[in-house]
């Protein structure tokens, strides 16, 4: 079967053609989880069936094919819905996700530099959208002003707020006839901020939030993880929602499994439930996580496993060089500090920097051979009979 798991002990696993994990199943009981695909092999939608309860979730993607929609709904054994559609909203800074919306909260992670781990969670209400005056006339009284006539009003507003009026504020309301008490009035009111709910992570070796303080010192939240990042128990009396588990990756509760960016990671099996998008760049296993090595590797995209974050390059044009040419038997003999038997991203700083150099060499060579060849022209022809000089 491809390396894939048929039967972990529990559960009975099936798959499409391309590799992907399409029914996960207990041979004993009614119990059923369903998974389906779009035409990119990304998962947009989860079911589960079991006696007692029937679960499904949607998952929208944008076009870089991250993560930004996950809706869910729960139904009774009857098929009656319970409760309202969940919707959680994300957002990125580039492959990290660094904003999680739901219920008008808003959970805010900051990571270290060029990196996947996590130092800083911070919690608050979503901000209130407050609306200018030029944009209330427009919905409340479809009154249509044109962008000069808006510039205007912004003025306006801001003189208003200060209790202070511009001559040019004073004169244009003289002229329109109207009171600067009655356009104050229809001003939305300042918003008001609840304070923020600030964490601190405390991560392991690896990256893996293992603890979350607060600012006076207290512990909310804890975890114990098994290597793979199988919950083993977990500390958390206020219900803080904290779902970051192994580097790069966030629970989703109503599946179990972990979205890795690219893929999405089942701890029960160890396994990626489809196959890795690179390919065989990504290892010989191409649903295996870290090749095997938990307690050593990383991987926070979902691709290939490494030791580290790239050291601070994360430009996607350098890491895919590097994954070209990483396996170079000019590199593998010459590199100190490299084993080709584990295929790593970068084995330290010192060589980070290093082999950054030599991309950045080669690429302003070649953009420097390509505008050689634009400024030289097309090759001129020779005419027929004509001899070559």
């Amino acid at each position: 079967m491809d390396n894939r798991i048929t039967d972990d002990g529990e559960y009975h696993y099936e798959y499409d053609r391309w590799g992907n994990t399409t029914k996960k199943y207990k041979a004993e009981g009614n119990e059923q989880h369903h998974y389906h695909y779009d035409s990119n092999h990304r998962l947009i939608r989860f079911e589960l069936e079991s006696d007692t309860v029937v679960r499904g979730a949607n998952y929208h993607y944008d076009p870089f094919g991250r993560r930004v929609v996950k809706q869910m709904q729960e139904a009774d054994e009857d098929g009656q819905l319970q409760g309202e559609l969940q919707t959680t909203f994300f957002g990125w800074d580039g492959d990290r996700l660094v904003l999680t919306e739901k219920d008008n909260r808003q959970i805010h992670t900051i990571y270290e530099p060029g990196s996947f781990v996590p130092l800083i969670r911070v919690e608050g209400d979503k901000q209130p959208t407050k609306r200018t005056l030029a944009q209330k006339l427009q919905e409340e009284q479809g009154i249509r002003l044109n962008r000069e006539t808006e510039s205007l009003f912004e003025g306006l507003e801001e003189d208003l707020l200060k209790d202070r009026l511009s001559a040019f504020s004073q004169e244009w309301m003289q002229a329109a006839q109207v009171q600067p008490a009655l356009l104050k009035a229809l001003l939305d009111e300042s918003p008001t901020f609840n304070s923020k709910l600030i964490h601190f992570y405390q991560c392991n070796h690896l990256g893996t939030p293992i603890s979350l303080f607060a600012e006076d010192g207290r512990i909310d939240w804890c975890i114990e993880l098994d290597p793979w990042g199988r919950l083993i128990s977990e500390y958390n009396p206020n219900q803080i929602h904290q779902p970051i588990r192994l580097q790069g990756q966030h629970l989703d509760k109503e599946s179990n499994l972990h979205y890795n960016r690219y893929r999405y990671y089942n701890p029960e099996t160890g396994t990626y439930t489809t196959f890795d998008p690179i390919g065989l760049e990504g290892g010989i296993n191409a649903f295996s996580f870290v090749s095997g090595n938990p307690l050593s590797f990383i991987d926070p995209l979902g691709l290939v496993e490494g030791i580290d974050n790239w050291f601070g390059h994360t430009d996607r044009g350098f890491q895919s060089w590097w994954h070209s040419v990483k396996k170079s038997p000019w590199f593998t003999e010459s590199e100190p500090g490299f084993n080709p038997k584990k295929p790593h991203d970068i084995p330290n700083k010192e060589c980070a920097d290093r082999v950054r150099e030599y991309y950045e060499q080669q690429k302003a060579a070649q953009e420097a051979e390509q505008k050689r060849k634009e400024s030289n022209g097309p090759r001129p022809q020779r005419q027929r009979g004509e001899r070559k000089k």
